[in-house]
């Protein structure tokens, strides 16, 4: 069967199931790194991002690890406090809508960057993401995607900041975008030692991480 065929019935079955469940969009991007082949649906549509954001922090965090401003093994000091993207108010994050509730244990404490990362992608911590986020930047999160030419992603704030969504600041992603961020990790932007290594006693690589994230918890609504 060619590609195009592939690509049509692909298409097809992916209408009859939008169709059957009432989705109001949809959009679909991927790449078979076997065969090469290649398949977007409505890949440029917009939509909130979600949890799927935590990848590019991810990958913000793994870029300046490379970058040697900070080690994966240097600790954070653990805090339920950040400062909204709509004018610089203070909010919280919920344990009742984390995927990671036990981190919450580790308030007041210190807690490694790895692990925390590792919290983020793995348990899809909220807390974990924030905390992650605000000491590496939001604008250098953003100079990171575009150095990785990491289109159809946009990086605005935390996670759960509800004054900045009541005010229109959300990050968004197409499902083309979301491809190329996993190929920004997967490919050349990050050194091998980040992509392929880790420390015995750290949470694990980028690679290793989205290998664990196959058996964890799904993606969380988020905000």
């Amino acid at each position: 069967m060619s590609r195009a065929e592939v690509s049509r019935r692909l298409q097809g079955e992916l209408e009859k199931l939008a169709a059957e469940s009432k989705a109001r969009s949809i959009a679909v991007a991927l790449h078979d790194f076997e065969t090469d082949f290649r398949f977007s649906m409505c890949g440029d549509r917009w939509f909130h991002a979600a949890s799927t954001i935590k990848v590019a922090v991810l990958l913000a965090v793994f870029r300046a690890a490379d970058e040697g401003r900070f080690g994966l093994d240097d600790s954070l000091h653990v805090r339920n406090r950040f400062f909204s993207a709509a004018g610089g108010t203070i909010f919280h994050v919920s344990p009742d809508r984390d995927a990671t509730p036990e981190l919450y244990q580790s308030i007041g404490r210190t807690a490694k960057i790895c692990a925390l990362a590792h919290a983020m992608i793995c348990g899809s911590s909220n807390l974990a993401a924030n905390l992650l986020l605000e000491f590496v930047g939001v604008e250098y999160a953003r100079t990171v995607l575009r150095e990785a030419q990491v289109h159809g992603v946009e990086l605005r704030r935390g996670v759960e900041d509800h004054a900045a969504h009541e005010r229109g600041i959300n990050n968004e992603a197409t499902a083309d975008g979301l491809l190329r961020l996993l190929f920004a990790i997967r490919g050349d932007f990050l050194t091998n030692e980040g992509k392929t290594t880790s420390n015995p006693d750290s949470a694990g690589s980028t690679i290793q991480l989205y290998d664990s994230r196959r058996s964890s918890t799904p993606c969380d609504s988020g905000a």
